[in-house]
C-alpha cells in the first residue's frame, strides 16, 4: 500500500485515531520521518562513504491502534520489485 492508500484506509476505518488527513500526517508521516532522521543520525559515523555511490535502505514500521509508528527493522537490501497485485 502507498502512504496515500494507508491514509485513506485509516480515515475511513479508524476515525478516532485519524479524524483528518492533517492529523494522520502529523501522527504518522511526520513521526516516521523523525524516526528515520534519528536512526540515521545515530549511525552516521559508521556508514561507509563512497564517492559517486549511494545505498538504499528500507525501514519497516508498524502502526498501533492509535497510529503510533514503531520502527521494526532497517533493511540494507530492500526489495524493489513492483509486481504485486495491489
Amino acid at each position: 500500500m502507498t502512504m496515500d492508500q494507508v491514509r485513506e484506509y485509516m480515515l475511513a476505518n479508524n476515525p478516532e485515531a485519524a479524524p483528518s488527513a492533517e492529523v494522520f500526517d502529523a501522527k504518522v508521516i511526520r513521526r516516521c520521518n523523525e524516526i528515520c532522521r534519528l536512526t540515521f543520525e545515530s549511525v552516521k559515523d559508521r556508514l561507509e562513504r563512497k564517492f559517486g555511490c549511494f545505498e538504499l535502505f528500507g525501514l519497516d514500521f508498524l502502526l498501533d491502534k492509535d497510529l503510533n509508528p514503531q520502527l521494526i527493522e532497517v533493511n540494507t537490501n530492500p526489495a524493489l520489485f513492483t509486481d504485486t497485485t495491489a
